[in-house]
């Protein structure tokens, strides 16, 4: 035992009972492991001692005397409650770790910690007892420091000169941060959160490059320093505020930290005041206001150069703002959402108005305005290639100059209280997308069939009885969405497909027109979309979303399962020649009733061709679907392209082929399924009068 080197106890709940220990016989002892050491001090000798490991002990103090610890690298405690001082440890020369986190009783730590010069990491998480650190810490090579939970803990120590770049502060017990920490010169990142005492900070601690608070439900504002002690160049580049329910306002200093680029408020409900000085932040980017007490923002806003992201949510007393915002030329985002009493962008007089500055925009600009219900209108100056306003339920018009936004590529007006849509609308000759969905319009202008760019239409939740005959002018439609209307007789839009839309997919969404003519929707398909011609390397896909619950009798091969078996496939199933795409079908019932379906969820409907052993040959994206209280009836027809066709082997005989339709959300069941073969123009009366001879196959 003289000799013996290393020593552990294996197992979190030894039962060794041990009385006492005999120091001389671990005098040569170089590691001790022991979890949950049972006896109240450590007995030993620990001159050799270069690894002590002792979590969860019943210690209460080491050893009383002053030991050559000399060789001691690490020291782990951790979770000894009843820990309640540590011994003398300034012969510890070369001590690099120190875990004391969970150290319950712990009060203070020894003042000769500030001299152990090679100390690497000191953790002391949940010492909720302590209150105090030595005054300084003279590590040069402490890269860890760990102080989370300590409530009661009222200094920090100055650290200088040491590699530490990042500290968290958590649940700590500062009134006041304090000024030692900015003594740490390679800090970068700060976070502070829970510390319930925080009242105040110096605003010197915007030095730092990042900054996050959050949740000091007492701090109440940070003090201001005089201009000399700022160096403008470098400082913060990021500052998040977090539920800092006693936070007023920002010191006007922060200002003169021009690398700032990225401020967020959250949820700081007491915060009313921007400061006035907003426009020294060159280097801002990124400004997010949420859930805070402002009632209006600094017209300097307007002069942040290189602002690109505004945010503005639930800040309920906000009214206005300055329409000078439009004129930043790499402004690329706007959001206002949920701001109850948001009325207006205020109009900036002629005289101010920079021509050069905001109209040629170097960046694409979105507006989105959310949930706004008090807002009326629109600056009469604009360039954006995005608006949307949604659920702003006292907006009642459109701008006459809605048409001078000839970037404007999508254009979103949904649950409003809008009556009519400006002639000028024809004119966005780049609008690609256009929603009027849930709104109060009495028609839809014939003018709208000049959008020769938009490739889907939403015109929903309307009493819609009839569509503009100009549909028919929009060749580069896509997605047609009619859901929620009364319409009484079928769209000529699908009637007569303009020949461009041959190359094209389309998908027409008609949920709940339950006044529909179901069959001559299934005629359109039959007669229209699946005797179109094409030769292209991709298939293209057409479909209609209507009311129903049964399979249309033109189809050849039918099943009350999500997928058909085909036991002795066409003669002609595998001819590139003249079998050119298919037509599909499935009646969808409502999704169960223990799925909560978010608003505008869809899923995508997939069709898998199978061999008999399971192996997938080639899977379709037949295009979705969406929620539905009813049977719904999923209609339309593929085209092949080359790559399709370049899928089959002619060479390989198939006994059997599988198609099985399915949705990307497995817990809705398709119920009926129904596919029918496309064939080349010039072997279509052919078939068609085979097929009126012969019954549906069901499966």
């Amino acid at each position: 035992m003289h000799k013996l080197r290393f020593l552990k106890f294996y197992g979190f709940e030894n039962k060794c009972m041990v009385s006492h220990l005999d120091g001389v016989l671990f005098a040569e002892l170089r590691h001790l492991e022991w979890q949950q050491y049972p006896l109240k001090t450590l007995n030993i000798h620990a001159e050799n001692l270069v690894s002590l490991k002792m979590r969860f002990s019943k210690v209460e103090q080491l050893w009383d005397d002053v030991q050559d610890l000399v060789n001691l690298k690490e020291m782990d405690l951790y979770g000894s409650k009843s820990l309640t001082k540590l011994p003398d440890l300034s012969q510890a020369k070369t001590l690099e770790t120190l875990s004391l986190g969970g150290c319950l009783s712990l009060m203070e730590t020894h003042s000769s910690i500030q001299y152990l010069n090679k100390l690497k990491a000191l953790y002391l998480g949940e010492c909720k007892s302590l209150t105090s650190l030595p005054t300084s810490i003279h590590s040069k090579d402490l890269k860890n420091l760990e102080l989370w939970r300590c409530s009661n803990l009222k200094n920090f120590p100055k650290i200088t000169s040491c590699p530490m770049w990042s500290l968290e502060l958590s649940e700590v017990g500062f009134k006041e941060l304090p000024s030692s920490i900015e003594c740490l010169s390679n800090l970068e990142e700060l976070y502070i959160e829970h510390c319930s005492k925080l009242e105040s900070i110096s605003s010197s601690i915007f030095k730092l490059r990042s900054l996050e608070i959050s949740n000091c439900s007492n701090l109440k504002r940070f003090l201001e320093i005089p201009s000399c002690n700022v160096d403008g160049g470098t400082g913060i580049e990021e500052l998040y505020l977090k539920e800092c329910s006693s936070l007023e306002s920002l010191p006007s200093s922060l200002c003169k930290f021009k690398s700032l680029t990225f401020l967020e408020i959250i949820d700081c409900q007491n915060f009313k005041r921007l400061p006035d000085e907003l426009a020294n932040l060159e280097a801002l980017e990124k400004l997010t206001i949420d859930g805070t007490a402002i009632r209006e923002v600094p017209e300097s806003l307007g002069q942040l150069a290189i602002l690109r992201w505004l945010k503005l949510t639930n800040c309920s007393e906000l009214e206005s703002i300055s329409s000078s915002i439009f004129k930043l030329k790499y402004l690329e985002s706007i959001e206002i959402s949920n701001c109850s009493n948001f009325k207006r962008f205020l109009e900036i007089p002629y005289c101010n108005t920079d021509g050069s500055t905001g109209i040629k925009r170097l960046n694409s600009c979105e507006l989105v305005l959310k949930e706004c219900s008090n807002f009326e209108n629109l600056p009469s100056s604009l360039s954006l290639t995005s608006l949307e306003i949604i659920d702003c339920q006292n907006y009642k018009r459109l701008p006459d100059e809605l048409g001078n936004l000839k970037a404007l590529k999508q254009l979103i007006v949904h649950g409003t209280a809008i009556r009519e849509v400006p002639e000028s609308l024809s004119q966005l000759l780049q609008l690609v997308e256009l929603d009027l969905s849930s709104n109060n319009l009495q028609r839809i202008p014939e003018s709208l069939g000049r959008l020769s760019s938009l490739e889907s239409l939403v015109l929903s939740n309307y009493n819609l009885e009839r569509l503009p005959e100009s549909l028919n002018q929009l060749s580069s439609l896509k997605y047609l969405r009619l859901f929620e209307n009364s319409l009484e007789g079928i769209p000529e839009y699908l009637r007569s497909l303009p020949s461009k839309l041959t190359s094209l997919n389309l998908s027409v969404d008609l949920r709940n027109c339950l006044k529909l003519n179901l069959n001559e929707l299934n005629e359109i398909v039959k007669d229209g979309w699946m005797k179109q011609s094409f030769h292209g390397n991709i298939g293209i896909v057409k479909s209609v979303f209507f009311p129903g619950n049964k399979i249309p009798k033109w189809f050849r091969y039918q099943s009350m399962e999500s997928y058909v078996t085909l036991k002795t496939p066409p003669a002609d199933f595998f001819n590139n020649k003249i079998l050119v795409g298919f037509a599909f079908c499935i009646v969808a019932p409502p999704p169960p009733i223990d799925y909560f379906w978010e608003p505008g969820e869809t899923h995508e409907v997939l069709c898998c061709w199978k061999r008999k052993s399971g192996e997938i040959v080639n899977r379709w994206s037949l295009g979705t679907i969406s929620y539905v209280e009813s049977d719904h009836v999923f209609l339309g027809s593929y085209l092949l392209g080359s790559e399709d066709l370049s899928k089959r082997d002619d060479e390989v005989s198939f006994d059997e082929v599988y198609f099985d339709i399915s949705t990307t959300y497995d817990g809705w069941e398709v119920e009926q399924c129904g596919i029918h073969f496309v064939y080349a123009q010039d072997s279509t009366e052919s078939r068609e009068e085979e097929e009126e001879e012969e019954e549906p196959v069901t499966h």
